[in-house]
């Protein structure tokens, strides 16, 4: 009995040394390994809460306000052209006309019978009052005026659609036909285009549809003049929303005098929202994406170090260089702007505010 004790005490002194050992060698290891841990140099700056005029972001296309490829109605001969690619051009100014020599010819021929009949007429009338003409005569005199008068009506309408005409004032493109050419119904001639003003046609998200109104403010940008800012307002908006992405289509016009707004343009489309105080706002720069949402960093001090832990954030509009903040941060908060993308949770830091980025701004 007494042996057995003594073994039993003997083994626990054996499991207290290794446990004993084990945790030495674990506060060293760990001691170590936070020495040796890299202090990360980051900047900062403070969360703060303004007032600003949140945007809603989209892409837009560039749509001509009235656009047409001119044709012709019937067919014909071209025997003159009166334009030249690219040139502006007034409504009513003939661009095209067509050979009409056999109508103006037949033209003539029935203004002669129109004639005839007219002063047929006017001697029926006058024989039907001494009943030397009989009344059913004095008719279908009548109706034979009322007759060649439709068909001169009817020719100089056939005349009038061999000079085609521009249908409205705009810019014509690049002519499409040459003289002599033989043109069938519908062939194309130049395309015509009026520019100022001109519309943008682009769509948003479900969400920002209770802060659309006709009228509202817009800002366009374009590739060839990425340093301007184009402004127009919204005029119209679709009744209902796309089926397959719950975007609803959104038409502004802008004013377009000097003609720099070209149909067909790539746009970037910024719809001023309602002003919203109080909105606590970080750089963009700031937050990090992942596939579980929004992600920053944020500077605690604890004694004389200062500690970045990771938090999650809900972010909602964005306006230039600056995102609004929704959920998980509060006004004041230290938050890394630069440095980040090295950084575990926990890790120590070290500040230098001196080398913060220039961020880009869209700002209109």
């Amino acid at each position: 009995m007494i042996k057995r004790s003594i073994t039993i005490f003997l083994v626990l002194i054996c499991l207290v040394s290794i446990a004993f050992f084990s945790w030495k060698y674990y506060e060293k290891y760990k001691t170590n390994t936070i020495v040796s841990s890299p202090l990360a140099t980051v900047a900062t700056t403070q969360a703060h809460i303004n007032s600003w005029q949140p945007v809603a972001e989209s892409i837009g296309n560039l749509v001509a306000i009235q656009g047409t490829n001119v044709t012709n109605e019937i067919e014909g001969l071209i025997t003159k052209i009166n334009f030249k690619s690219g040139q502006w051009v007034e409504k009513g100014v003939l661009l095209v006309q067509l050979n009409d020599s056999i109508e103006q010819a037949d033209l003539r021929g029935l203004i002669a019978q129109n004639a005839l009949a007219s002063v047929q007429l006017k001697r029926n009338a006058q024989l039907v009052k001494g009943d030397l003409v009989s009344q059913s005569d004095y008719d279908i005199t009548q109706a034979q005026l009322e007759s060649d008068r439709a068909n001169v009506d009817s020719k100089r309408a056939l005349i009038q659609k061999k000079h085609i005409t521009a249908p409205f004032s705009g810019l014509l493109g690049v002519r499409q036909v040459n003289l002599g050419e033989y043109l069938t119904p519908g062939s194309p001639i130049v395309l015509l285009q009026a520019l100022d003003p001109i519309y943008v046609d682009y769509m948003l998200p479900e969400r920002y549809f209770s802060f659309l109104s006709i009228n509202q403010k817009i800002s366009i940008k374009v590739k060839s003049y990425p340093d301007r800012a184009f402004i127009g307002h919204i005029t119209a908006i679709d009744p209902g929303f796309d089926p397959q992405t719950r975007n609803i289509k959104i038409r502004a016009t802008l004013n377009n005098p000097n003609l720099l707004l070209r149909p067909g343009m790539f746009s970037e489309v910024s719809t001023l929202l309602p002003e919203r105080k109080q909105a606590l706002t970080v750089p963009k720069m700031a937050i990090a994406y992942n596939p579980y949402g929004e992600m920053i960093y944020v500077v605690e001090k604890q004694g004389n170090d200062f500690i970045a832990h990771q938090r999650a954030v809900r972010v909602r509009d964005a306006y230039g260089d600056q995102i609004e903040i929704v959920k998980g941060l509060t006004e004041g908060e230290q938050v890394i702007i630069a440095g980040q993308l090295k950084l575990h949770n926990g890790q120590k830091v070290k500040i230098n505010n001196r080398i913060i980025p220039i961020p880009h701004t869209d700002e209109p």
